[in-house]
């Protein structure tokens, strides 16, 4: 939630979770994808990428 919400750089993110900076790319990619299937069970299936970053600010934090 940080890198998108706050602007957070990959590298600060993986320092402050104690990771790698590959494992927190990974981690990104998997919250994503984890986003846009459930938004797509609500019926947004044509969001663009914008769209979905966007929508990444109602996602609460305790789900990344």
């Amino acid at each position: 939630m940080k890198r998108y919400w706050y602007g957070v750089s990959i590298k600060d993110l993986a320092q402050q979770m104690q990771i790698s900076e590959s494992s927190a790319k990974v981690r990104l990619h998997r919250i994503r994808g984890r986003l846009k299937k459930y938004l797509e069970s609500w019926g947004h299936l044509d969001m663009t990428e914008k769209d979905l970053l966007d929508s990444l600010r109602f996602v609460d934090d305790d789900l990344i």
